[in-house]
């Protein structure tokens, strides 16, 4: 949990620095870490490695994240992306060398067996359905933050 605590700092500085009141605009919802926790440790940690290795593909990953805050001249940005990029890059490394031998797998088996392994934690969430709604805000973050509609057309819960 404290990687994931890293970049909500990280994310939390940039909105900080831009006067954007995350707090108030932000669900901040623990999805993944209740799913996670119901799995074993190897279980949990083939997830993660499905999703690291998700980040890094050039055209859509972490590296297109940094050409993005690069081709906006933030230098905040950029050097958040920058080191968010490196901090995957390590994640994937430490995957590789410590959990690919723990699951005797290929690295495109040990993805595969990472999402179907994400697959049944899909209604984990379900018990915690009457304790609030639950809502897609990123719609709302982006009219706020942006002043404009979002991008994105669909928004999957289940991918929390």
């Amino acid at each position: 949990l404290w990687d994931e605590v890293r970049h909500a700092m990280l994310g939390t500085i940039y909105f900080e620095s831009r006067g954007v009141d995350w707090k108030q605009l932000i669900a901040i919802h623990p999805g993944m870490a209740i799913r996670l926790g119901t799995l074993a440790a190897t279980d949990a940690h083939t997830v993660l490695y499905a999703i690291e290795q998700n980040l890094m593909p050039a055209d859509t990953g972490k590296k297109l994240e940094y050409e993005i805050s690069k081709n906006a001249a933030d230098p905040l940005a950029m050097a958040i992306q920058d080191y968010d990029w490196a901090d995957e890059v390590l994640h994937v490394h430490i995957g590789r060398r410590w959990l690919l031998p723990q699951l005797d797998l290929p690295p495109k088996d040990a993805v595969a067996r990472g999402w179907e392994l994400r697959a049944t934690t899909a209604g984990v969430l379900d018990a915690y359905a009457d304790r609030g709604e639950q809502r897609n805000w990123w719609p709302d973050f982006v009219r706020a933050v942006l002043g404009r509609e979002t991008a994105v057309e669909t928004f999957d819960m289940a991918r929390l």
